[in-house]
C-alpha cells in the first residue's frame, strides 16, 4: 500500500514508514499537529487584537461626536453648531491664563478620529473637513444637531456590531486553546510511552 506524501513542508509519510517504527511517526505527526494548531492560535489572537483596536477607535468617534453633540445649545434637529459658538474652543493661554480661541480643535478631533477608524465623513455626516470650505455647503461648518445624533446612533451600531463578532472570535479563540492543550497532552503522553517501551528494550538486554 501506497501511503501520500505531504504536499505543506509536513511529514512524508512514506519515508517515515520505512526509516522509523510506527510510535517514532505517531509521535512527529503529534508533533506537527500541535504546532498547526500554534500557528492557528497565533492568527485567532492577531485577529482579536485587531478587533479590538477598532472598537477603541470607533469608542474615540463616539467620544467626539458626543462632546460635538454637547456644544450645542439647541436641541432642535436643524440647529447647527455654527450658530451656538461654532466649532471653537476657548482655553487658558499657556502664559497668561486668560481665555483664548484654539482655532477649531472640536472639527479638527473629529476629523482624525473617523480617519483613524477608517471611515469617512461625507457618508456619516454627509460633510468634508476642509478648512477652504468653512462655512460653505457641505463643510463640517453646516452639520446639524440631527446629523451629529444619527451619526452618534450609526457609530454605536457599529460597536454593537464588532462586539457582537468579538464574542464569536473569543469562543473560537478559547476553542483553539482548548484543542492546542489537548494535543500537547497527547503529544507529552505519546512521548511517555515511547520513552517508556525504549527503557523496557534496554532493560531486557
Amino acid at each position: 500500500m501506497t501511503f501520500p506524501v505531504t504536499n505543506s513542508g509536513g511529514i512524508n509519510i512514506n519515508e517515515m514508514l520505512a526509516t522509523a517504527d510506527i510510535q517514532t511517526l505517531i509521535q512527529m505527526i503529534q508533533s506537527e499537529r500541535v504546532q498547526l494548531m500554534d500557528q492557528q492560535l497565533v492568527e485567532q489572537i492577531k485577529t482579536v487584537q485587531g478587533r479590538n483596536d477598532q472598537i477603541a477607535r470607533y469608542n474615540n468617534v463616539l467620544s467626539e461626536l458626543n462632546a460635538a453633540a454637547a456644544r450645542f445649545s439647541s436641541t432642535s434637529p436643524t440647529a447647527k453648531l455654527s450658530d451656538t459658538g461654532g466649532w471653537k474652543t476657548t482655553e487658558p493661554h499657556v502664559t497668561t491664563g486668560e481665555p483664548v480661541t484654539q482655532g477649531t480643535n472640536v472639527r479638527d478631533s473629529i476629523g482624525m478620529a473617523l480617519g483613524a477608524a477608517g471611515l469617512d465623513s461625507k457618508e456619516l455626516l454627509k460633510a468634508t473637513f476642509q478648512a477652504t470650505e468653512k462655512g460653505g455647503s457641505g463643510s463640517i461648518d453646516s452639520v446639524t444637531k440631527g446629523q451629529i445624533d444619527a451619526a452618534i446612533a450609526k457609530i454605536k451600531g457599529l460597536i454593537d456590531a464588532e462586539s457582537n463578532t468579538q464574542q464569536t472570535d473569543m469562543l473560537r479563540l478559547q476553542s483553539l486553546g482548548n484543542k492546542r492543550n489537548e494535543s500537547v497532552e497527547v503529544l507529552t503522553s505519546t512521548q511517555k510511552k515511547h520513552s517508556d517501551a525504549n527503557s523496557n528494550i534496554i532493560r531486557n538486554f
